[in-house]
């Protein structure tokens, strides 16, 4: 027998599935709930009691109930025996530097505990540890816009962060989780949403539990967040259309258990599961664009009923499911596309769409029990009629469809009856800017995917011509899905989907250049995902929500120098339902009106309970206008435009930490700082101990595009690479912000919870040259190394010790892997069959090294009449 803990971090791709660039950013409004005439009360707290905390909040509430009060813990440790620290309603707790513990493991009550009912409260920053008691580190039990951000919860009995809202089909909840570590919760969660609706649980990091995020809710956002070493990554429980989009899920159990019903599991990333990478035991789910690796014991576990596979470079095992498996111009495979039908392939040349679909026509005729896949290899011409594909059709397009002056065809592709399991990959369909045409129209479809074409010059972006817009899917039925494309150059709009009851994905989709919108989500849709996107240059609108769309998501889109950048609106002449319970989530927002939220000019049409979180809008305005009701803001960033109000808004913007951090090495945990806590341009970033000094803490403020300049507290420099070289080990220092763009970085997540930075001109990577006291910081090709990966923290984190990531029983021997060790670096081997003996007594029986990653392997033979025995790591 052993003693080993599993706890490994794999690095997830830079793009694509998996986790993002950092979607959070520190808000900058000054007010909290009133953008004028507010009054704030504070409680400053150095005391250590919380009784002392407790006795302050209430003495303000006892004079004004509705007064919002902000509590700063700075610095001190907070012990919990008998008593939670208890939040009210407009209550902002800041934690920054403060410790949140258990007296002893014997506590019976959370340790922050928001009151029943509540509504506007925020937890932000600070340590909180449940010392193995059988309790929730924070526990809302019936609240309501609620945020926590960028708090540690460690070692509880019980889920770590507990919020359950007012119901499931009750809206308004609008809660949020970002940017929180959680981990050390052996039976229950590290984060648990529960009764609720529209919660965002956002660039998390949970590990080392039961469950990484656990989910019995309803619309709610889970996205970019990684949960590793967890018997589950993240359990949907319970609830029902919940979107659970480009979380990265690696060496769990298993990665993503989904039950409810009506989810949306798109984009993430699986690694290393020794169960599965995704269980499925729900109803209606639709999987699609996962990203599986080969180490997962199973990719895909198959049950419950009427779910919607899409598989993604590679098959997947969904017996009695809706499968679907399009060959796609980057995974060109041979495997079955859809269960129980056969497949034939047909290699068409250069020719005319009449000649293929004659061609077409006869293979259909011919295999009607086969999915046809047409390659297409050359220049094809639109003359007469569009290409009209059926059911069980996939198109694989190495080369241009281009259609001709004459053509009365109203686009290049289209579909016949309600077709089920289409696709088309690869690609350019040329309009030859002619207007009045588009690429492709989908009507009546379902399990269809558009991926990876270039559909361009459908005319110019002005004037408007009608029925030019360039990609349309109208009716039908869940899935539609478009992923990878480039929309070029259009006279209406770039993307435009229409009707209610079908749950449609846009995703890594470019759209410029068109008099409409990027993506528009008209006529009452719903359900759908506009998710990391780059919609720019548009006469009109980069998202547009509009005419009765609800239940939409535009998630983590760069929208620069359209019209209007996101706009949700009930744009109807005629009475129709509200736009509602749409999300803007975590956009980056630039030029002209970066976000807009109302409807014409009349109360008979409505935009209502719409949720816009932490937008980055930049040289832009805000603008809340008539006419609805509870039109949620929290947390955005403004800067260069103004905020305008018509009355039917609500604001919370809860009392943040402090954006000045440490930026910390994550192979030499040593913090990153200005050389000699100099404030001269020039003064190389190097890193040091912390110093206190300021020089070592560093804000993240957003420029555009997701983009951030790192701004030094001492100083106001930023981090800049030296004379804007592009050239690899080229040295980063402090400068004054210019123009030059080698001062901006993008924040991308590693995958494990640490980031590297990009730098934005030269497209190399924040990298520190060695990992001695005082070595210098430079830019390289990034190689996934930790020297190029930081923690971002206001507490300096430890360098954990080595831990064991697998163990296998090979015949007789024991294999044991692990990593975290120093790079090359020495250890012993240390064994007993008495766990409890103390470290001295146990027996060395070999001295091995960490590879040049910090990883360890041993081999130790077995002895059935052998005692138990258990095995520890010793570093010299």
């Amino acid at each position: 027998m052993m003693l080993c803990a599993l706890f490994f971090f794999a690095p997830a791709a830079p793009a694509g599935q998996g986790v993002q660039r950092l979607l959070y950013s520190p808000p900058n409004f000054s007010f909290v709930e009133t953008p004028s005439g507010e009054t704030i009360a504070a409680v400053n707290d150095t005391s250590g009691s919380v009784a002392t905390v407790q006795n302050s909040i209430a003495s303000i509430r006892s004079t004004n109930s509705t007064i919002v009060i902000v509590i700063r813990l700075t610095n001190a440790v907070y012990v919990v025996s008998s008593a939670s620290l208890t939040l009210g309603s407009y209550e902002c707790l800041v934690a920054s530097g403060a410790t949140i513990q258990a007296a002893s493991a014997s506590v019976t009550v959370p340790l922050v505990q928001i009151s029943s009912g509540a509504t506007n409260v925020s937890v932000s920053g600070g340590t909180f540890d449940g010392g193995g008691a059988n309790i929730q580190a924070i526990y809302a039990p019936a609240a309501g816009r609620v945020n926590i951000d960028q708090v540690t919860a460690k070692n509880c009995g019980q889920d770590c962060i507990l919020l359950k809202g007012q119901g499931n089909s009750t809206y308004d909840n609008e809660m949020t989780v970002t940017r929180c570590e959680c981990f050390g919760s052996p039976a229950h969660a590290g984060i648990s949403i529960q009764n609720s609706t529209q919660t965002a649980v956002l660039d998390n990091f949970c590990h080392q539990g039961s469950i990484g995020i656990y989910l019995s809710c309803a619309w709610a956002n889970v996205a970019n967040n990684v949960c590793n070493s967890n018997s589950t990554g993240i359990d949907i429980a319970g609830g029902d259309d919940d979107v659970v989009v480009n979380n990265t899920c690696n060496n769990n159990a298993t990665g993503i258990l989904a039950a409810g019903s009506g989810n949306m599991v798109i984009s993430d990333a699986l690694a290393g599961n020794t169960t599965a990478g995704i269980t499925s035991s729900g109803s209606g789910t639709t999987f699609a664009d996962n990203l599986f690796a080969t180490n997962n014991a199973v990719n895909f576990s198959s049950g419950g009923s009427g779910n919607h596979v899409i598989a993604y470079k590679g098959p997947l095992s969904a017996p009695g499911q809706d499968y679907f498996y399009p060959p796609l111009i980057s995974d060109q495979h041979t495997n079955t596309i859809v269960n129980g039908l056969g497949r034939t392939d047909l290699t068409i040349s250069s020719t005319t769409i009449d000649n293929i679909q004659n061609q077409y026509n006869a293979a259909l005729a011919a295999h009607p029990a086969n999915v046809i896949v047409l390659h297409l290899n050359g220049t094809f011409t639109v003359v007469t009629n569009a290409l009209m594909l059926q059911s069980n059709t996939c198109v694989l397009l190495s080369g241009t469809i281009q259609i001709n002056s004459s053509t009365g065809a109203g686009q290049a592709i289209t579909n016949g009856v309600s077709p089920h399991n289409i696709s088309v990959s690869g690609g350019v369909i040329d309009g030859t800017n002619l207007t009045g045409n588009g690429a492709i129209c989908f009507n009546s479809s379902s399990m269809v995917q558009v991926d990876a074409m270039t559909l361009q010059n459908f005319g110019p972006d002005n004037p408007r011509v009608g029925s030019s817009d360039i990609l349309r899917i109208t009716g039908g039925a869940t899935p539609q899905i478009v992923t990878r494309c480039l929309m070029t150059n259009g006279a209406a709009r770039g993307i435009w989907l229409e009707n209610s009851g079908i749950k449609r994905v846009v995703s890594d989709c470019e759209s410029t250049a068109v008099n409409e919108d990027g993506v528009d989500c008209d006529a009452s849709t719903s359900g759908s995902i506009v998710k990391f996107c780059y919609l720019h240059d548009l006469v009109r609108y980069g998202v547009f929500f509009e005419q009765s769309a609800s239940h939409n998501v535009a998630l983590g889109d760069v929208c620069n120098n359209c019209g209007r950048d996101i706009n949700i609106y009930n744009n109807s002449t005629t009475p129709r339902g509200d736009t509602a319970f749409n999300n803007a989530l975590c956009n980056s927002l630039m030029g002209n009106n970066g976000l807009r939220n109302g409807s014409t000019g009349t109360n008979i049409v409505q935009s209502s309970h719409n949720f816009l979180f932490n937008n980055t809008v930049v040289n832009a305005d805000i603008e809340s206008q008539l006419y609805g009701t509870n039109n949620y803001y929290s947390q955005n960033f403004l800067t260069g435009g103004a905020l305008s109000t018509a009355g039917v808004e609500m604001f919370f913007n809860s009392t943040d930490v402090s954006s000045n951090m440490f930026v910390q090495d994550g192979r030499s945990f040593l913090p990153v700082v200005a050389r000699d806590a100099a404030t001269s341009n020039n003064t190389p970033v190097v890193i040091a101990p912390t110093s206190g000094l300021g020089n070592d803490l560093w804000a993240l403020v957003p420029t555009d595009s997701g983009y951030c300049r790192l701004t030094n507290k001492k100083s106001q420099s930023v981090m800049a690479v030296q004379g804007a070289s592009m050239t690899a080990g080229a040295p980063v220092i402090q400068y004054t912000f210019g123009s030059a763009k080698n001062d901006q970085w993008l924040p991308e997540s590693a995958g494990n919870g640490l980031y590297y930075f990009v730098n934005r001109l030269s497209g190399l990577c924040l990298d520190v040259s060695n990992g001695t006291n005082g070595a210098k910081l430079d830019q390289q090709i990034y190689n996934g190394g930790a020297n190029q990966q930081f923690h971002l923290t206001f507490v300096l984190a430890t360098n954990p010790p080595p831990f064991f990531s697998n163990v296998n029983l090979s015949g007789t021997n024991l294999v044991c892997k692990g990593a975290g060790g120093t790079d090359g670096g020495n250890y012993l081997l240390l064994v007993s069959t008495n766990l409890a003996s103390p470290a001295g007594a146990w027996k060395a029986v070999a001295t091995n090294s960490f590879d040049g990653s910090g990883n360890f392997v041993f081999t130790n033979g077995q002895n059935a009449s052998s005692p138990q025995q258990f095995y520890r790591l010793q570093l010299p």
